[in-house]
């Protein structure tokens, strides 16, 4: 079992505690792609 499909199994598993860095790391797999962050608030596309 590779990365990706470890982090997917750890996010369906207990998604509580998947740290933010993982989650984001999720979208950019799945072609989500980072647009820009003001503040604490960041944009995803």
């Amino acid at each position: 079992m590779n990365k990706k499909e470890k982090l997917w199994q750890k996010a369906r598993n207990s998604p509580e505690n998947l740290m933010f860095e993982e989650f984001e790391t999720l979208l950019s797999q799945n072609g989500w792609e980072f647009s820009r962050q003001k503040g604490s608030h960041r944009l995803w596309y």
